[in-house]
């Protein structure tokens, strides 16, 4: 071969290799994205439910009701950030500890692909005042 068809070969395996370099740039690019967008999500999902927790515990112990949990709701900032989220209050007394109440708040939402992924839960014990 002359010189000519040598450099025209290697700048066409170059090429070949700049493609491919630029191709796993990109893949990387759009994971890293994906998973800084999934960490962003829990994040946002965290912050709310600490939120609400804190709010419930404000409340007072007559107003710790299962009625009153039905309207407790996600803030308009979480319900942007988190696609299809779904919010679950619970208030409960269980048997034989009349002066406690379970509160539990939990939090789900999609991923792009439509499923839900693990929901954050928070669980706290309230006691009635003395």
């Amino acid at each position: 071969m002359n010189r000519r068809g040598t450099s025209i070969l290697e700048v066409m395996v170059a090429g070949v290799l700049l493609a491919a370099a630029v191709g796993l740039c990109a893949y990387f690019a759009n994971v890293t994205a994906a998973q800084r967008r999934a960490t962003q999500q829990r994040l946002v999902a965290m912050q709310e439910a600490a939120n609400i927790m804190e709010w419930l515990s404000t409340q007072s112990w007559g107003h710790l009701t299962p009625e009153a949990a039905g309207d407790v709701r996600l803030s308009p900032e979480s319900r942007q950030a988190l696609p299809q989220a779904k919010l679950e209050v619970e208030i409960g007394a269980p048997a034989g500890k009349p002066a406690a109440k379970r509160l539990r708040v939990s939090i789900r939402w999609q991923d792009r692909a439509g499923q839900f992924l693990q929901p954050v839960q928070l669980t706290a014990w309230r006691y009635q005042d003395r």
